[in-house]
């Protein structure tokens, strides 16, 4: 509800919306984290995994940003390395959870 909110009234504000997306990720692996709603333990490492890697996705999405921080830099290759790393963190999740299941369906 809030992320679509910020869609729909942030348009033009693209650097708040990631902020607030970071913040409510944040929250919810806190939530995680405290009162494990989960029974099954791999699963509530599953989902804080989850979140961990949305709050490095969402970091590394706002450094492909044209933030002003970056202007003294070479723009170009901080977007590289962050791609890249954007890449590698999505294949590590997914890497993960394959083998997790494919674990859970040998048993």
């Amino acid at each position: 509800m809030l992320f679509a909110a910020t869609c729909l009234y942030l348009t033009n504000h693209l650097w708040l919306q990631m902020l607030i997306t970071i913040y409510v990720s944040t929250f919810s692996a806190s939530l995680l984290l405290h009162f494990k709603p989960y029974e099954n333990p791999l699963l509530q490492r599953l989902e804080v995994f989850n979140e961990v890697t949305n709050l490095l996705l969402f970091v590394h999405a706002y450094m492909l940003t044209d933030l002003p921080i970056l202007e003294g830099n070479n723009l170009a290759e901080v977007h590289d390395n962050a791609s890249w790393f954007f890449l590698m963190i999505i294949v590590m999740n997914l890497s993960l959870h394959l083998f997790f299941l494919l674990r859970s369906f040998s048993q």
